[in-house]
């Protein structure tokens, strides 16, 4: 008769990790990053915006200011956002566009 192998260590041997400390799901640094902080540049389109919704640049402004087209421009807004730039968008019927959170 053969003798069978166990596929894993079971619980409590020593090949198992064993976690240490707690983990409670918070994070403790600010959660409110600015570019100075994150030790960066900021980008062309960030440059261009203001905080507040209130400030929203319609795409049709940024397309003018960069000299662009419309696609290169939405192209560089979702590059930006990957890199953690927290541009929103604002699409009110009179006032839409977009602005840093």
């Amino acid at each position: 008769m053969r003798e069978q192998k166990k596929s894993r260590p079971s619980a409590g041997t020593p090949e198992r990790q064993t976690e240490t400390g707690t983990f409670s799901g918070a994070t403790t640094s600010n959660t409110q990053f600015t570019t100075a902080e994150r030790g960066r540049q900021p980008g062309k389109i960030e440059r261009l915006l203001s905080p507040g919704a209130e400030n929203a640049l319609p795409l049709r402004h940024l397309v003018k200011l960069t000299g662009l087209p419309a696609r290169q421009v939405r192209q560089m807004i979702q590059a930006e956002r990957l890199r953690g730039v927290p541009i929103l968008a604002a699409n009110a019927v009179q006032k839409g566009g977009r602005y840093i959170e």
